[in-house]
């Protein structure tokens, strides 16, 4: 991890309000899944195709993270890292 060294999780915060709760797909993967932001969404009201639509944006816009990081300032060492971090945080929502 770029900004938490050994930190095993990659969200400062759990999704859900119960902390030690956890969806059977993440039991199963160890990270969040479509599934669980699908629970979210529904926790705010969204319906489940205005969650798979906001994700959906997400995967869409890939080219323009691409972009952004390749303009940025960083060695492209740390590049290389964000945009493995982007990639594998976009194969979650499967």
């Amino acid at each position: 991890m770029l900004h938490y060294p050994g930190d095993l999780t990659f969200m400062a915060l759990s999704l859900f309000k119960d902390p030690d709760f956890m969806t059977p797909e993440f039991e199963e993967l160890g990270y969040y899944s479509t599934t669980d932001f699908v629970m979210l969404g529904k926790a705010y009201g969204l319906g489940e195709n205005a969650v798979h639509g906001i994700l959906g944006e997400c995967k869409m816009r890939r080219s323009q993270v691409e972009a952004m990081i390749d303009r940025s300032l960083l060695s492209d060492d740390a590049k290389k890292e964000y945009l493995r971090i982007f990639t594998d945080r976009l194969a979650m929502f499967r």
